[in-house]
């Protein structure tokens, strides 16, 4: 296998449209958290570098409904297109927004992260993957989107990544360290004997009431070493002494324990200091820290496989 860097970007991606925030009709709308700059400034400064060249470039594509069913159900799915068949959606509670043909840029946003996942198992034509794509999807949970998720991109390639290989990929480790706790994947794999979820999250932001450290799933894993689900919630600005030290005490012994077959990166930039929904202050250099860990626990022998997620105003890569 070509120890290449596979990297999917499509600018149709980032037409997504989350719509302004507007708490009242008296108050100024303003731009939405999530927003198309933030990934857009990713895949700018990957060529202003120079860096892009390093890369080899993945061809995107849409995901099939069949695909997103082996997570999502079949009448939230109709939901979601008949949304966006119309006039979008606005969700107070779980935070879902999307304009009108959003549903058709969720697809191309899995579908880019399983075009990945078939380069990297099938074609064979790299040994790791980044998606930057739009919308984010760790909150998205089988009958419900939340926190600006529509579909759960992890969770819909790591089912992919079993079936295309007629579940030879078994053992399958999602690293999360997106600031807000990913609820949607914890429920995908909460009975998964052969999945291990690692989520680093700042304690009590958002989904309220989930990522405890008491939540491990519902079965022990398939060797017998302990449960599904590790949830590492940090106290907001515990920086990144607390990351490596986490890193270096549980994600990586853990990883190395389940020995799994491919390895799913939730990455979120919004631990990082210049980030207004979170506090943890993290720099570009922890996040290069946490990169650099993960590779090699991967070491050749598995898969990796990073998707954005939520990015920082301002992050700096």
């Amino acid at each position: 296998m070509s120890r290449t860097t596979g990297y999917v970007f499509d600018e149709k991606c980032m037409w997504h449209n989350q719509g302004s925030i507007s708490w009242s009709k008296w108050i100024e709308p303003g731009e939405h958290w999530e927003n198309v700059d933030t990934k857009r400034r990713i895949n700018n400064l990957l060529n202003a570098t120079g860096m892009v060249s390093n890369l080899k470039h993945l061809r995107s594509r849409f995901a099939t409904r069949e695909e997103i069913e082996r997570f999502h159900t079949p009448s939230y799915i109709t939901s979601i297109k008949e949304q966006s068949d119309t006039t979008g959606a606005s969700v107070g509670e779980s935070e879902l927004n999307f304009a009108k043909g959003g549903y058709e840029v969720a697809l191309l946003g899995a579908g880019c992260v399983l075009a990945a996942v078939e380069a990297l198992l099938i074609e064979k034509s790299i040994s790791n993957a980044y998606c930057l794509v739009r919308p984010p999807g760790h909150h998205a949970e089988a009958d419900r989107g939340c926190g600006f998720c529509i579909f759960n991109n992890v969770v819909v390639s790591a089912y992919h990544a079993r079936e295309i290989t007629n579940h030879k990929i078994k053992r399958i480790a999602v690293v999360d360290y997106d600031v807000h706790h990913g609820n949607g994947t914890q429920d995908a794999f909460w009975n998964d004997e052969n999945a291990l979820l690692i989520s680093l999250h700042q304690d009590s932001n958002y989904p309220i009431g989930t990522g405890l450290v008491s939540e491990v799933g519902g079965v022990e894993s398939a060797d017998g070493t302990g449960n599904s689900i590790i949830n590492i919630p940090l106290p907001p600005g515990s920086g990144s002494g607390a990351y490596e030290y986490a890193f270096g005490r549980v994600v990586i012994p853990a990883l190395r324990r389940f020995k799994p077959d491919m390895i799913f990166v939730s990455s979120g930039f919004d631990a990082s200091f210049a980030d207004p929904l979170g506090a943890m202050m993290l720099s570009s250099d922890t996040y290069a820290f946490m990169t650099e860990e993960l590779m090699k626990a991967a070491d050749g022998k598995s898969p990796l496989l990073m998707c954005g997620l939520f990015t920082a105003c301002h992050v700096a890569v």
